[in-house]
């Protein structure tokens, strides 16, 4: 009778701590509804638990600030049994040895679930399914551990419920160009008190490095990413950065990934015009120059049109030679010949590089593109040549 006594006030204290908590669960938690209940969890010294990059990662008691990170959605199980679901949807557990927390596990079973204890002043425990408690070391700022065989004031924790916090939200976009990538986001509505970002970058989604690609906050809303490989995909996500040197809720998760370059140039015979994505330039900038055919092939000044790709033209006048550097390739041309070497090799070419009467360096256009890796589109009726880099 006695047992059963002692029960009773265990269920209704547990009640009382969740009540007073405004922490309420109804049946509907079990499924038949689709509201979240979330919660922070703190610690004696009013630190709060946080799993790590959101989830994926250790849980530990070493945050002032609540954000996302440090936002459980509690699970209610069986009577007085819960299970926490961190903000990426991965579940608390405890390792074997209870030597650490983490967040990473994708079901609940037994080292997912623990037994909520009702304590005086509206505090809790934690109990794990073999029987100890999760402990705060240092009752926070550090270590999350679950190998405590009674309750004391590490393992004593205060249980709140949070509404979905929004002051820092904002929104992270990302434009990838061929060799960089330029973020620009919004401003929370605290940006007051941000003194910069940190942004973070990743080749797994969730899981960025805990180290800013910048060794300082970047201020302002917009930032160009050149450190980068191609044919790898990255994942971003930022965070910002607060006059007390806390950070705040990160942003979302945005993916981008460099394949070769993608840069395509239309010109236009007869025209003194080209079209670089789309973006208008002079061929042969303040010279008015036009591409031109001359004994079947089209002809023009070139330095622009590489510069464009990302190469560069060299000129050597004591032999009238014009060198294109693109990437690994390399052309050498030389006025009036037909000789032409690529890589290193010897090649003939079906026309001769000249010097027009205005005193323009005109170039095969088909031979460089071609001997550049391009891919080129003539188009006979319109007079138009289409060269793509890279696809």
């Amino acid at each position: 009778m006695a047992m059963k006594k002692w029960l009773k006030g265990l269920a209704l204290t547990i009640i009382f701590v969740l009540l007073t908590s405004f922490i309420v669960f109804p049946q509907e938690v079990h499924g038949k509804n689709n509201e979240k209940y979330l919660v922070v969890v703190k610690t004696a010294n009013g630190q709060y638990l946080c799993a790590e990059n959101g989830g994926g990662d250790m849980v530990n008691a070493t945050r002032d600030k609540i954000g996302d990170w440090e936002t459980f959605e509690v699970i209610a199980l069986n009577r007085g049994y819960i299970a926490l679901k961190s903000n990426n949807g991965d579940y608390v557990r405890v390792s074997k040895d209870g030597k650490n927390v983490y967040a990473d596990s994708d079901k609940i079973g037994n080292r997912e679930t623990f037994q909520l204890i009702g304590l005086k002043n509206n505090k809790i425990a934690l109990k794990t399914y073999d029987k100890k408690y999760i402990c705060a070391e240092d009752g926070g700022g550090g270590k999350l551990v679950a190998n405590r065989e009674k309750i004391g004031s590490w393992e004593t924790f205060e249980l709140k419920k949070v509404e979905e916090n929004t002051s820092d939200k904002f929104e992270l976009t990302a434009k990838a160009d061929w060799n960089s990538v330029t973020f620009t986001w919004t401003k929370p509505a605290d940006y007051k008190n941000i003194v910069g970002y940190n942004l973070y970058r990743g080749i797994a989604s969730g899981k960025q490095s805990n180290t800013p690609i910048t060794d300082f906050p970047i201020e302002g809303t917009s930032y160009t990413d050149y450190n980068i490989d191609k044919n790898i995909t990255y994942f971003y996500a930022l965070r910002p950065v607060y006059r007390d040197k806390t950070l705040g809720d990160v942003s979302n998760e945005v993916s981008v990934r460099l394949g070769s370059r993608t840069t395509t140039i239309v010109l236009e015979v007869g025209s003194k015009r080209m079209y670089i994505n789309g973006q208008r330039e002079e061929i042969d900038p303040g010279k008015g120059t036009v591409m031109i055919i001359k004994n079947g092939r089209t002809f023009l000044p070139i330095r622009a049109v590489i510069e464009a790709m990302g190469g560069e033209v060299e000129w050597r006048q004591s032999d009238k030679r014009v060198s294109i550097y693109l990437d690994k390739n390399e052309i050498h041309l030389w006025i009036g010949s037909k000789i032409a070497k690529v890589n290193g090799k010897s090649r003939e070419t079906d026309v001769s590089p000249y010097i027009s009467d205005s005193g323009r360096t005109m170039l095969p256009l088909r031979f460089i593109a071609e001997n550049l890796d391009c891919e080129v589109d003539w188009d006979g009726l319109t007079k138009k040549v289409t060269i793509f880099i890279g696809k």
